[in-house]
């Protein structure tokens, strides 16, 4: 009974967070913005640049940007994975995991505040 009141607590907190429960993927317009605020790994591709993608949830969130200039914004509890082959691409983390910008050819940049690990691959300043 005990376990049977945490689950429906736990399934009214992520409905009332506005996520959903299990692994999510898309694909993000340019200049729009697109939200990761879930419980589970979240995939979100900008293939054309100039995205807004943003981690917010209560597990992983795996962001690429092809077209590059895209804005990263990670502050969920899990890691925060991105790429950037197109370059100039900006990721605000302060997730309770790990952030990694991976990929940049160049103009990249990474602001850390509150995480276990901030990694910042070549093309990219710290």
């Amino acid at each position: 009974m005990r376990s049977m009141i945490w689950t429906v607590m736990f399934l009214g907190l992520a409905l009332l967070l506005g996520g959903c429960i299990g692994n999510t993927s898309g694909t993000c317009r340019a200049g729009h913005t697109c939200e990761c605020t879930g419980i589970g790994i979240c995939d979100r591709d900008c293939p054309d640049g100039d995205c807004n993608l943003v981690c917010e949830g209560l597990g992983n969130c795996n962001f690429s940007c092809d077209g590059g200039g895209c804005q990263f914004l990670c502050n969920g509890t899990g890691n925060c994975i991105t790429d950037c082959t197109g370059g100039g691409c900006t990721l605000n983390c302060a997730v309770t995991g790990n952030c990694v910008l991976d990929l940049c050819p160049s103009g990249c940049s990474m602001v850390c505040g509150g995480v276990n690990n901030c990694i910042c691959s070549e093309g990219c300043t710290p």
